[in-house]
Order: structure tokens, then C-alpha cells, then sequence
């Protein structure tokens, strides 16, 4: 694989799905200029494995993101059930 390349995507970009878009459109691009001036081959392999590396890293930080809210989304809930059984007692 290629060497990672965080000015499009990965860890410093908090998962903004822009800027991967940004990545997959500027890869194609360079696909495509490649194909055209003939350079297939190695390079187009670099560039589509380079690509699948930032599109796994993507999706790892997508999935920690999501893990990340549901535990705030648990505690959350048990923070209100408590402020509400907290409420129930005073009110009585």
C-alpha cells in the first residue's frame, strides 16, 4: 500500500464526507489522466490501492464516530432517568 496522506483524508479530518469526496474525485481524475497518457499499469494499481486505503480509514473513523455516540446517547439516557427519579422525589 501507499503511504498515507492526511491532507485529503484521515484522522485530521474528523470524517468530513467533503473532503473524501474531494479524495475520490481528485483519484479518478488522476485515473483518468494516467489512462490517457498510456501510464497503465503500476501507477493506476498505487493510485486504486492508495485509494481503498483512505476509503478503510474512512470507514474505521466512521464506525469509532458511531460507537463514540451511542455510549454518549447511553449516558445520557441514565443521566436523565436519574434527574427524572430525582424530580419524582422532590415533587412528592
Amino acid at each position: 500500500m501507499g503511504q498515507r496522506d492526511d491532507r485529503m483524508v484521515g484522522a485530521n479530518t474528523g470524517g468530513d464526507p467533503a473532503e473524501a469526496d474531494q479524495a475520490i474525485s481528485q483519484f479518478a481524475t488522476e485515473a483518468a489522466s494516467l489512462t490517457a497518457s498510456g501510464k497503465i499499469g503500476a501507477e493506476i494499481v498505487n493510485q486504486k490501492n492508495e485509494l481503498l486505503w483512505k476509503i478503510t480509514a474512512q470507514i474505521d473513523e466512521t464506525k469509532l464516530n458511531l460507537e463514540q455516540l451511542e455510549e454518549t446517547q447511553k449516558n445520557l439516557k441514565k443521566h436523565l432517568a436519574q434527574l427524572q427519579s430525582l424530580k419524582k422525589i422532590l415533587s412528592t
